[in-house]
């Protein structure tokens, strides 16, 4: 269980925790970038760091700013069983917008100490950390071995502990727990028994190493009920979609948002019946999604490379409503 507290809320007319707290530079490297590199390595690594944000202490003078109040159970015997106790955290919390700067900064600083002793590693985790996640790789096992063993130590001795490794390479996997480095539970012989991964959160088939479309959330939407502006909207939230894998699929459904407004539809007028037939034949398309297997990696090792294409989408055409992707 993992407590969030929720620092944005306040009363009417005053500023919350988080209005009175600088949030600190965003020190993340880029989502997209990220995965891109990640699908550029032969054997795929991905770790994450355990209670990250726990493992830092805030300064004695700055915790008078993440003071909580604690009050006792009323049916309990006390003189006063109203009487409620103040505590303050001494460690980053979760729920405070300046808490993901802390930990970025504090894991740089802390490497930057490694810089020369452990080049590959320090750069690894300077470039390839997301929050509490490592995303990375290496082109064969004995590069991916060092890499990972080095940033283990580097990030034991600031008292984190980097678990769940996990790859595409089987036989890294079991070197690694021959190494004593916690890994993501072993893979079993039956690929449908495979514990699901997910990276960033896009779903990664490590076994066979490809990317799948989660669309569960949209296929439960209940579709006997009248459509409406509301609902459509809804449905282009749940697509989780940081690369752009599915923007020919749903730049259709923005072009029908964009269609809704121009019709000054309210939220919960049902759609008119030319707009109800375009989102059918989205709706209906849906189901294919789950079945996409997207490769993880971007280029083979063999081949030829004067082989290799480069496919671009963009949305600024006007005609995705009348001509949609097929």
């Amino acid at each position: 269980m993992r407590i969030v507290f929720d620092a944005s809320s306040h009363e009417d007319g005053q500023p919350s925790l988080n209005d009175c707290i600088w949030s600190g530079g965003n020190l993340n490297p880029n989502i997209f970038h990220l995965i891109i590199s990640f699908r550029l390595n032969t054997i795929a690594i991905t770790a994450d760091i355990e209670r990250a944000f726990l493992q830092i202490s805030l300064r004695d003078e700055d915790r008078d700013a993440v003071r909580f109040f604690l009050f006792p159970d009323i049916r309990s015997n006390q003189t006063d069983p109203y009487k409620f106790q103040v505590y303050r955290f001494k460690r980053v919390m979760f729920g405070v917008n300046v808490s993901l700067f802390l930990l970025s900064a504090t894991i740089k600083h802390h490497i930057e100490n490694y810089r020369e002793q452990y080049p590959a590693a320090t750069e690894m985790l300077d470039t390839c950390l997301y929050v509490d996640d490592v995303i990375s790789g290496a082109d064969d096992i004995s590069q991916a071995l060092k890499v990972s063993k080095d940033a283990e130590t580097i990030m034991k001795n600031a008292s984190m502990k980097l678990r769940k490794w996990n790859s595409n390479d089987q036989t890294l996997m079991r070197t690694w727990e021959k190494e004593g480095l916690e890994t993501h539970p072993r893979h079993p012989d039956d690929s449908s028994k495979i514990p699901s991964s997910k990276v960033l959160g896009i779903p990664w088939d490590v076994v066979h190493d490809y990317f799948t479309i989660d669309v569960k959330g949209l296929l439960q939407l209940d579709t006997s009920k009248p459509i409406t502006k509301r609902i459509v909207l809804q449905s282009a939230g749940k697509i989780y979609d940081p690369v752009g894998f599915l923007s020919p699929y749903t730049i259709r459904l923005k072009c029908l948002l964009q269609e809704l407004w121009l019709r000054k539809l309210s939220w919960d007028d049902e759609l008119p019946p030319d707009i109800h037939a375009v989102w059918s034949q989205w709706w209906l398309e849906l189901p294919f999604l789950s079945e996409l297997k997207i490769p993880r990696k971007i280029l083979e090792s063999s081949g030829d490379s004067s082989e290799v294409q480069i496919h671009t989408f963009s949305d600024a055409s006007q005609k995705h409503m009348e001509q949609p992707p097929s």
